[in-house]
């Protein structure tokens, strides 16, 4: 399906709507939070997503930034929240809001707000069974993060995953990381791998980790293996780390245009895939009709 769940800024606005030379497809995802960094430590959220459609203006150019991942937690810390990405000139309101942290308990176990929120860790003390709150999303760009409840007859060792794009993120349960929540896969770049973006990271478990989504890293299991990193210029979230090591980091964002037809303007990584040229940007630059 393309653009599966397109979001339109006030029905196709945009700089020159009605009167632009080249209509365009585009999707904004911001870097994602790192996951937390020692025991029940959470999935970092993923970066917020601002997808639409909008006419190009001839002698316009259109500013590009993307926004970088967030650190994985250290041993003691929540891991950090994503940066935003951005085009200027666009005419909508508002951009894509960075990933929020993944939970590192006692920090004091709560996920971090983002675009996608950090997924919630165990509370420090598993005898009181206290459930820690994961992070919220930003509407309309993704989802909160998980819950994990640590009471005195469950394993407290277990975090929450990272909220993603399509979905919240997975509880954890019984020593078992939560799995991030489910990303967008927006359309078929030469690769199907550089058109899944936005998943959650997946939390860490003493049993059994979580899984990231989307690109998302996966989380820690026991002290045998350590949290991965969501992907570079996906926007998915960290997996949660392990005492003694670090969370794994946020991915980077990424901003993409499509067009039907030929080469129509300049900028970025160009492609061309099924009838659409793409215009890929994984660092800040500009945007242009040729």
């Amino acid at each position: 399906m393309i653009l599966a769940n397109m979001q339109l800024w006030s029905q196709r606005q945009g700089v020159g709507a009605g009167g632009g030379d080249l209509e365009v497809q585009m999707i904004v995802v911001a870097g994602a939070g790192g996951g937390g960094g020692t025991f029940s430590a959470a999935g970092g959220g993923a970066g917020g997503v601002i997808q639409g459609v909008f006419s190009l203006t001839a002698g316009v150019t259109y500013a590009v930034s993307v926004g970088a991942g967030g650190a994985g937690g250290s041993s003691t810390a929540n891991g950090t929240n994503g940066n935003n990405s951005n085009v200027t000139n666009m005419g909508f309101s508002g951009q894509p809001t960075g990933g929020g942290g993944g939970a590192t308990r006692g920090q004091p176990g709560n996920g971090l707000n983002g675009g996608s929120g950090g997924g919630a860790s165990s509370t420090a003390d598993p005898n009181t069974g206290e459930q820690m709150t994961p992070g919220t999303g930003v509407s309309g760009q993704g989802n909160a993060g998980g819950v994990s409840t640590a009471r005195a007859n469950q394993n407290p060792y277990q975090g929450a995953g990272g909220g993603g794009f399509g979905s919240v993120g997975g509880d954890a349960l019984n020593g078992t990381g939560g799995n991030g929540g489910s990303g967008i896969d927006w359309q078929s770049l030469g690769s199907s791998t550089l058109s899944l973006f936005a998943g959650g990271g997946g939390g860490m478990g003493k049993n059994a980790l979580g899984t990231g989504q989307n690109g998302g890293g996966n989380g820690a299991i026991g002290s045998s293996q350590a949290a991965t990193s969501g992907a570079v210029n996906r926007g998915s979230g960290g997996g949660g780390g392990i005492g003694g090591g670090n969370g794994g980091a946020g991915g980077s964002g990424v901003i993409v245009f499509r067009y039907l037809g030929g080469t129509a303007a300049s900028g970025g990584t160009i492609s061309a895939a099924g009838g659409y040229t793409y215009h890929r940007f994984t660092s800040s630059g500009n945007f242009a009709a040729a």
